[in-house]
């Protein structure tokens, strides 16, 4: 990109943590004449209530912080019109959080590890044309598409519900109908009478054999008992959604 007689592009970096800050600042500080980093912030609060006195064009924004996450923090953006293009800079490699993300508005999603070389492109081409595909997004979109082309399609041609789906995951995390029906406020003939519509759906005998399809499907992606007895951090809180979110068609 050509900046010659051209204002350096405004930076903020919202990271939680103080390495991560200083290294990008120090990093993107070798493109003086490109980029000009106005402030920097520890979580998606701080960076907001600076964001009102320091005008800037591009925030390079963290998903996993305390007090105002990185997702809550770009809904607050669009929610409010704010004009700063947020650009997601994550060590999540997780394909269900940059889909949602990227459908829902981010102009760009970046790993941690992308060299300075890809970060300093995405800068510039967010700020030229307003969005940046790496290769990592673009194999994002292109499974979340297919993803969700097929599990549309078993949804509508078995008529499942919202509750049929919300079960369908229960189940393949390996909950009894005992405590599916408890956790759904539903009796326990009502879950075995859905976990039959679904085994039917899915053309399978077993519920381990609805398990082992949803994987091979990508419609489940198998969770740890922490996350399953819902120890959620933000990053977890979004793959659910995103899952519960793409089974519904929403997106």
């Amino acid at each position: 990109m050509d900046m010659i007689n051209l204002k350096p592009i405004r930076i903020a970096i919202v990271d939680d943590q103080l390495l991560v800050r200083t290294g990008i600042a120090k990093l993107l500080s070798e493109f003086r004449n490109q980029f000009e980093i106005v402030f920097e912030a520890e979580n998606g609060q701080e960076f907001l209530e600076k964001l009102t006195s320091h005008p800037i064009d591009i925030v390079l924004l963290d998903i996993e912080m305390p007090i105002l996450n990185g997702v809550k923090t770009f809904k607050k953006i669009v929610r409010e019109n704010i004009p700063v293009k947020v650009i997601i800079l994550s060590m999540h490699d997780d394909p269900e959080i940059a889909f949602k993300l990227l459908k829902e508005g981010v102009s760009a999603y970046l790993l941690k590890n992308c060299s300075i070389a890809e970060m300093v492109e995405a800068i510039e081409k967010v700020y030229k044309v307003g969005k940046h595909l790496s290769p990592f997004a673009e194999n994002t979109i292109f499974s979340g598409y297919e993803e969700q082309k097929n599990i549309e399609q078993i949804k509508q041609h078995n008529s499942l519900t919202d509750r049929d789906l919300e079960v369908l995951m229960m189940i393949c995390d390996g909950l009894r109908s005992e405590e599916i029906a408890d956790k759904i406020s539903a009796s326990k003939k009502t879950v075995d009478l859905t976990r039959t519509k679904l085994m039917r759906a899915f053309d399978v005998k077993t519920s381990n054999a609805l398990m082992r399809v949803c994987i091979i499907n990508g419609v489940y992606i198998p969770r740890t008992n922490e996350e399953i007895e819902g120890g959620f951090n933000a990053v977890e809180d979004a793959r659910r959604n995103r899952r519960m979110t793409r089974l519904r068609g929403e997106i």
